[in-house]
């Protein structure tokens, strides 16, 4: 869906493209406006895109995911991504498994949406840390006073 979705709007607006990221993805045959890498270590990778496609139908957290949204890219994912649950992105912000869905997002996301989200990824991940801090902190308490 995805291929066929970016190729459209590639011929459309040269501004779409779809950069395939993965180990295998640079032996696929893909039609014009889809870029293929192959694989690339996540700590070399240069995050200039607007969106990264989350294509796991389901996982407990996402660690590529996250580490797209540290550095400003903005996830596409299903709601059976443990990182839709953890960081409570707005079901209007989700993937369903039909193409109007992706092309649906990836036209009406808007850089007040994604500003709107990354402000409130901060506040979560500097929540995230203390309560873990706190969490951990009392564990060792515990431990100690047993």
């Amino acid at each position: 869906i995805a291929l066929n979705l970016f190729s459209y709007l590639y011929e459309n607006d040269s501004s779409y493209s779809l950069t395939l990221i993965g180990r295998g993805t640079e032996f696929l045959d893909v039609p014009n406006g889809v870029i293929k890498k192959g694989y690339i270590d996540v700590s070399k990778m240069e995050f200039d895109y607007d969106f990264v496609l989350v294509t796991s139908r389901y996982d407990a957290f996402n660690l590529f995911a996250y580490e797209c949204i540290c550095n400003g890219v903005f996830p596409l994912v299903n709601h059976n991504c443990g990182i839709a649950h953890d960081l409570d992105i707005p079901q209007n912000l989700l993937l369903s498994c039909d193409h109007s869905s992706l092309l649906n997002l990836v036209t009406s996301i808007d850089s007040h949406i994604c500003k709107a989200f990354f402000q409130e990824f901060e506040l979560k991940k500097s929540n995230f840390s203390k309560t873990n801090m706190f969490k951990n902190i009392s564990n060792v308490i515990d431990v100690k006073s047993s």
